[in-house]
């Protein structure tokens, strides 16, 4: 009888969601244009930093298919240009004795250029940045700078395609 209870409770909720608008489904994801899919190829690096543009275009794409947008060639096309990928020190974050972590900080800078299928190009610029420490051997220092690195191409694809699907 309480299951029973529970079940009607949780359908009249539902319904009522519903009535007004409100969708536990995640809607596809639309562009400027109206359309509902985009071809991403690979990203340009300006930047020194090996394989960081094959890196976005990867966390581009995973990023409009969980938003929801197709990726299909002859559609709407985002290209990426990473300008400028800079590590420099911030601060010492731990000093004992010898040692000594220091905090550093990568920055990212990409240049975007979405070209809609009706021939309107919207650029835009993104910059991210990410924190990491400098470990006491450079294998762990470069170990956690391309950490830092990931997080901050993963905002910014992020960010992109946030800001290009979001309702118009």
């Amino acid at each position: 009888m309480i299951i029973l209870r529970s079940a009607i409770l949780m359908l009249l909720v539902f319904t009522c969601l519903e009535a007004c608008g409100y969708s536990l489904r995640t809607s596809a994801g639309r562009l400027p244009d109206g359309s509902q899919s985009i071809a991403i190829p690979v990203a340009e690096d300006q930047s020194a930093e090996a394989g960081a543009g094959a890196e976005l275009t990867g966390l581009l794409r995973e990023e409009a298919r969980r938003r929801g947008l197709g990726l299909v060639s002859g559609a709407a096309r985002l290209k990426a240009r990473i300008r400028q990928v800079d590590a420099r020190p911030r601060a010492v974050a731990l000093a004992a004795g010898r040692f000594r972590a220091r905090e550093q900080e990568v920055t990212i800078k990409v240049d975007f250029e979405l070209k809609l299928k009706d021939g309107r190009n919207l650029p835009f610029s993104l910059s991210e940045r990410a924190s990491y420490l400098s470990a006491s051997d450079l294998r762990n220092t470069l170990a956690n700078r391309h950490l830092a690195l990931r997080q901050a191409l993963e905002r910014v694809a992020q960010s992109a395609i946030e800001r290009i699907s979001r309702d118009f």
